[in-house]
């Protein structure tokens, strides 16, 4: 397991990759062992964006969990948290994920660093898997923003994370 833990967390079309792969680069420059976790729905086998179904988004939960826990580098870098899961989980499945509401406020703990983008246009662009839906993405983003809040997680920019290593 990573002993440092940073994630970028938004709604699709963010920027979270770029952002990602961005810092990555600038640490491993610091001469910092890391290691990104791509976008866990990107490998999903099931339907996801407005099409999703509870056997993708609980996959998609489960997933990022088993590939947090398995990253072995210094610092793990991932392009989404759990509770990006939640957000497009509980969009469609309310009463599944109210259910996961405490695990999830504990699990966000977990991370040393976690990275809000709000939602941008400029990187809201067909990519053949992600919706490029603006409501979607909007709602998306409602959610994130207040789950963010109700779990009481702090958030910080990546100046704060590149800050940390120096």
């Amino acid at each position: 397991m990573s002993k440092y833990k940073c994630a970028f967390i938004g709604s699709q079309g963010s920027g979270k990759t770029t952002k990602c792969y961005e810092l990555a680069t600038t640490l491993k420059k610091m001469g910092r062992d890391v290691y990104v976790l791509s976008e866990v729905a990107r490998s999903c086998p099931l339907p996801i964006n407005e099409e999703t179904t509870i056997e993708a988004q609980l996959w998609i939960f489960a997933k990022q969990i088993t590939r947090e826990q398995s990253a072995k580098a210094e610092i793990l870098l991932s392009d989404r948290t759990v509770l990006d899961s939640l957000a497009y989980g509980y969009r469609k499945f309310p009463e599944v994920y109210k259910s996961l509401f405490p695990f999830i406020k504990e699990y966000m703990k977990t991370y040393d660093h976690i990275i809000y983008l709000p939602p941008s246009n400029e990187f809201l662009k067909d990519d053949g898997l992600r919706s490029t839906d603006k409501i979607f993405r909007d709602e998306i983003d409602a959610s994130i923003s207040k789950f963010i809040k109700d779990f009481d997680v702090k958030t910080c920019s990546v100046d704060d994370v590149i800050t940390a290593f120096k």
